[in-house]
């Protein structure tokens, strides 16, 4: 199987950025996948006043987002190991409220830490190089990599050309073997 990374192109101009986090959003449970500190309940996140007009259909820098588009795509593909929370981005310059969605997918352990390379942090390792042991991914289309500082979409082959055939915005994809800890 052919894993690749899903992440938000930073290369987008003008795109959207996002003030802050509100404190009742758990940054970690959102880091380690911990479902049970998160509610479904909507929740209002300003754009910053410096925030541009694009708006990209996944932004990973503070949360991972998901606008409605990625959201459909993976719901027209049957992935359903992904928590969903909506949240209205408010860009209160031209007064609007875009909804997207919290999206905090399964973390496996999956790692061949024999055939990986990282750096050892405080907490959690960071990953270099890494490969993935296929037998521990399942049926999954999407998922995180448990016990480690990358807080990446991993996906499948299959899931990276249904995404491309819908010609979402701000995205990009690196295949597993060529990542290089970014």
């Amino acid at each position: 199987m052919i894993y690749y990374i899903m992440e938000e192109d930073t290369g987008l101009d003008n795109s959207i950025e996002i003030e802050s986090i509100p404190p009742e959003l758990s940054k970690r449970a959102i880091l380690m996948s911990e479902y049970q500190y998160l509610d479904k309940k909507s929740l209002e996140i300003f754009l910053s006043k410096n925030s541009g007009e694009v708006r990209p259909d996944l932004c990973d820098y503070l949360i991972p987002l998901f606008s409605q588009n990625l959201k459909k795509v993976m719901d027209l593909n049957g992935v359903d190991n992904i928590f969903y929370k909506p949240i209205y981005l408010v860009d209160p310059r031209i007064q609007t409220k875009d909804l997207y969605w919290l999206a905090v997918p399964m973390a496996i352990d999956c790692v061949d830490w024999d055939n990986s390379r990282l750096e050892e942090g405080i907490s959690l390792p960071k990953l270099i190089k890494f490969s993935i042991i296929e037998s521990k991914v399942g049926n999954y289309k999407i998922f995180k990599l448990k016990n480690v500082k990358n807080q990446m979409f991993v996906i499948t082959r299959e899931l990276k050309e249904e995404i491309e055939k819908h010609k979402l915005q701000g995205i990009k994809f690196t295949q597993v073997e060529a990542y290089e800890g970014f």
